[in-house]
């Protein structure tokens, strides 16, 4: 049964908004047709240790520690000093403090690089690959195995920005923002198709105050979990420190989720080329699209435009069930 459903390895640095994606890749609505068979990670919401903890803090609320959890990179290709921990806290997931400790000794000894390029070469043009921070484990896979960036079904990139407004940087989405270098390194070199969730699709699209209670008051585990870890962010846009209408809740990594769970959610998109800027004082890190098409480039991303965003909703609620 597991060989007909589609296989997914999720690249994360779990953080809030990645742990509701792990959540909606898990969902058991979706369990006769996707099937999880990794999650690795790596620094950025907060350092890779810690992100191997918040991962099997969701997989055990889930009931699901029969995934394997891989252990990647510590530090982006050049290191930097970026922060989020005004965001989702300390440990990524909100400071919540009555949440059990997962045994780190279920991290696997196996490197996420090294499990990522060894499943890319057993199962080649079968997995679609997860990618919701910053991509530095992929790029280097990239680096180690030369045919690594064509041997997947697709890659779901949350990141990236077009319009040179930024979230933690001036101009820059933070994913890319983060490591520049790796996500040039894999727009660059994969060619397996690019599905890219950029930073303004995830600004068209608002959760309400009202409809997230909804879901998190539903009386579950996961629901009761997600109430928790998202109390301090769900708190800064009542503050109105994002600069939204407080009654408004953003999304990222949790739309890249749905869109590998259920492809039928997407309604248009736009075959591109894409590259990232490296030198700029003020750019590093934005993505930079040809959109008249003057270089002549391979269109090497698939940029999502619209998707139909009550079944998004409904895909949501289901998940915390």
């Amino acid at each position: 049964m597991a060989d007909l459903k589609e296989k997914v390895i999720i690249d994360t640095d779990c953080g809030v908004d990645d742990a509701q994606a792990i959540v909606i890749a898990l969902s058991k609505q979706f369990s006769d047709t996707i099937y999880v068979i990794g999650i690795t990670c790596c620094s950025g919401n907060v350092f890779v240790d810690q992100v191997t903890i918040n991962v099997l803090k969701v997989l055990t609320v889930l009931g699901r520690l029969d995934i394997p959890v891989y252990k990647g990179c510590e530090k982006p290709l050049i290191p930097s000093d970026l922060d989020t921990t005004h965001i989702f806290g300390e440990d990524g997931l909100g400071n919540v403090k009555d949440i059990p400790e997962p045994d780190p000794s279920m991290v696997q000894s196996e490197s996420a690089v090294n499990f990522l390029t060894r499943i890319s070469q057993e199962k080649p043009g079968k997995i679609t690959l997860l990618a919701i921070g910053p991509l530095t484990n992929i790029a280097l896979a990239c680096r180690l195995q030369p045919n690594f960036g064509k041997c997947f079904k697709k890659l779901v990139i949350m990141g990236g920005n077009y319009q040179g407004i930024g979230n933690t940087a001036l101009c820059a989405e933070f994913n890319f923002h983060f490591d520049p270098e790796a996500a040039l390194v894999v727009l660059s070199e994969f060619t397996s198709p690019i599905i890219m969730i950029t930073l303004e699709f995830c600004r068209k699209y608002f959760m309400s105050q009202k409809f997230l209670e909804n879901c998190l008051n539903q009386g579950t585990a996961c629901s009761h979990f997600l109430q928790k870890i998202t109390a301090r962010s769900r708190q800064l846009h009542t503050d109105g420190k994002y600069g939204l209408p407080i009654d408004k809740i953003t999304i990222y990594d949790e739309l890249a989720a749905a869109v590998v769970v259920s492809p039928s959610i997407v309604i248009s998109s736009e075959h591109v080329f894409a590259t990232v800027e490296l030198e700029g004082k003020y750019t590093r890190g934005q993505m930079v699209i040809d959109w008249r098409d003057v270089l002549k480039k391979r269109k090497n991303v698939s940029i999502i435009k619209e998707i139909n965003f009550e079944l998004y909703k409904s895909i949501f609620h289901k998940a915390l069930q």
